[in-house]
């Protein structure tokens, strides 16, 4: 939120049903047309152990399935916006918290670092009421350096991704 003002718990489930619906309901859809395959979302999911952890310590939002395939792990970041605003061709990954605590990118970056589970895929779309505006989606460099996947995580709109 703006100012760092803090959401209450009713906002912040709100927010997640919302987003939830954005992602199953006008995102996943799009996403099966460039990479195929089915999508699970983690936080659709009744809350548990699990989904809390895949979420907050892992950064993965959904699992993108191909059977027969495999399975990958797919961050997402959905914004909403008014009519007319802008939905710029990056993906957005927070850096930096009042409260000091651990943000997504230090997350990511000690799980590159340390060999854990990340998100393969990352996505950043925007919504404007009930449409999808154009998005960027692409396969997040894995094992590349610490140095390199920091720079990925800046700029992941770069080399890989592509705008729908």
């Amino acid at each position: 939120m703006k100012g760092g003002a803090s959401m209450s718990e009713r906002d912040y489930q709100c927010l997640l049903r919302l987003s939830t619906w954005a992602f199953l309901n006008l995102l996943a859809p799009e996403l099966r047309k460039i990479i195929g395959g089915k999508f699970i979302s983690v936080e659709g999911t009744t809350v548990s152990h699990l989904v809390t952890t895949l979420d907050q310590l892992a950064g993965i939002d959904a699992w993108h399935v191909k059977y027969g395939q495999g399975v990958r792990g797919l961050a997402s970041r959905i914004q909403f916006i008014a009519s007319g605003d802008s939905a710029w061709p990056t993906f957005t990954i927070r850096a930096w918290r009042a409260s000091g605590i651990a943000t997504e990118l230090q997350k990511r970056r000690e799980a590159i670092a340390d060999d854990h589970l990340y998100p393969y895929w990352v996505t950043q779309a925007y919504v404007e009421g009930d449409r999808l505006l154009p998005l960027c989606t692409g396969p997040h460099q894995r094992r590349d350096s610490n140095d390199r996947a920091w720079t990925l995580l800046r700029r992941a709109h770069g080399r890989g991704f592509q705008r729908l």
